[in-house]
């Protein structure tokens, strides 16, 4: 799962340096071997959603910016003709 490591050196990603952090709640999956369903119901979330939640935020709001750049490049073209 750390494949993604050299990668953050040439773009750094901070929810991907989050996931870095949550990944070591995956050795929780041996002390609680007796009790699976916790590990998947409870730890397998703690571990991804906050970088999943991280990585959507960032996504939407890139699309938002790019979307009002357009509109604003949109309108200063035809302000301009």
């Amino acid at each position: 799962m750390l494949w993604f490591l050299p990668w953050l050196v040439i773009s750094p990603s901070l929810p991907l340096l989050l996931l870095t952090v949550t990944l070591p709640l995956y050795d929780l999956r041996y002390i609680l071997a007796t009790d699976s369903n916790l590990f998947e119901s409870v730890i397998v979330p703690l571990q991804f959603l906050p970088s999943l939640i991280w990585l959507a935020w960032q996504l939407i709001q890139r699309q938002l910016i790019q979307k009002q750049l357009k509109q604003n490049n949109n309108t200063a073209g035809s302000v301009s003709k």
